[in-house]
C-alpha cells in the first residue's frame, strides 16, 4: 500500500516527480503538497461526476475533478493528475539515493590513481595535504556535473577476481511532448508546455481541439540524446585536455 499522507517520489523514467494518492480522508496532505491548486468539493457541488470529491487545478491552467486512488504529480511550477491504473502502468518508486560527498568521491578518485598505476601511486593516508587538496579540487568539479549513482544491478567484484572491462559508451534518449498549433500561414507553433507523459499528450490534445476547434492541432515531440561514457580522471583534472 502507498504511503497516502506523505509525498512519495516515484520516477517514470528516464524522469522523477513526486506524487501522492488521494484517497478522500487525506486533505490535509494534499494542501501541503499543492497549496491553492488543491480543493475539496462539497457533496451538493458535484455536479457532474458524483465520485470526484476534490479538484486540482492542472497545469496552472484548468480545474479537473478528481477521486480516490487518483494521483497527484508535481512538476516544476504545474501539478497533473492521473487515475490510479495509468499512473502504476507508467511509473515507479524511487529508489533513495545518497548524496556523494566530496571527501568520498575525492578518495574515489584517488584509489583509481593507485589502481591504474597498480599500486605505485600514494595512497590517500600518504598523501601530503596539496595531493588531498588536488582530489578535492577535482571532485568539486565533477561534483558540479554530474549525478553519481550506482546500479542496483552493478555486478561486485570478488576478491582475487580478475578486473572487468572498461565500460563501454552508453546512450541515453528523453522524449517530451507538446502540442503545436497550426497558424493561417500554414505554419505550425508550440502552443503547450512540455508534457512527459504521451498518454496525457493526447488528453491535451483533445481538450484544445475542443477549445479551439477552428484551427488544426497535432502532438510534437522532442528527442534529447546523451552520450555517457567513462573518461581517465587524469584527463578530468584538467577540462578541455580531452583527446
Amino acid at each position: 500500500m502507498p504511503d497516502t499522507t506523505n509525498p512519495q517520489r516515484y520516477r517514470q523514467r528516464p524522469l522523477e516527480t513526486e506524487a501522492i494518492q488521494w484517497t478522500g480522508h487525506n486533505a490535509d496532505a494534499l494542501r501541503a503538497f499543492a497549496g491553492i491548486d488543491f480543493a475539496t468539493i462539497d457533496p451538493a457541488d458535484r455536479t457532474e461526476d458524483l465520485d470526484c470529491d476534490a479538484q486540482l487545478l492542472v497545469e496552472a491552467s484548468h480545474w479537473v475533478g478528481i477521486q480516490p486512488t487518483d494521483w497527484v504529480l508535481r512538476f516544476e511550477g504545474y501539478f497533473i493528475a492521473k487515475s490510479d491504473v495509468p499512473f502504476r502502468a507508467v511509473w515507479e518508486p524511487a529508489a533513495e539515493t545518497q548524496p556523494v560527498t566530496v571527501e568520498a568521491l575525492a578518495r574515489l578518485l584517488n584509489g583509481a590513481d593507485v589502481h591504474i598505476h597498480n599500486g605505485h601511486h600514494p595512497g590517500w593516508d600518504s598523501l601530503a595535504e596539496s595531493g588531498e587538496e588536488q582530489y578535492l579540487g577535482m571532485a568539486r568539479w565533477l561534483l558540479k556535473r554530474l549525478h553519481v549513482t550506482e546500479p542496483a544491478d552493478a555486478p561486485s567484484r570478488v576478491a582475487g577476481e580478475a578486473p572487468q572491462p572498461e565500460t563501454q559508451a552508453e546512450r541515453r534518449e528523453t522524449v517530451l511532448h507538446f502540442l503545436q498549433t497550426q497558424q493561417p500561414d500554414g505554419s505550425w507553433v508550440d502552443s503547450s508546455s512540455v508534457i512527459d507523459d504521451p498518454e496525457y499528450a493526447l488528453v491535451r490534445l483533445a481538450q484544445r481541439q475542443e477549445r479551439v476547434p477552428h484551427a488544426a492541432h497535432r502532438i510534437a515531440r522532442h528527442t534529447t540524446t546523451v552520450v555517457v561514457e567513462p573518461i581517465d580522471p587524469a584527463v578530468v583534472s584538467q577540462p578541455g585536455k580531452e583527446g
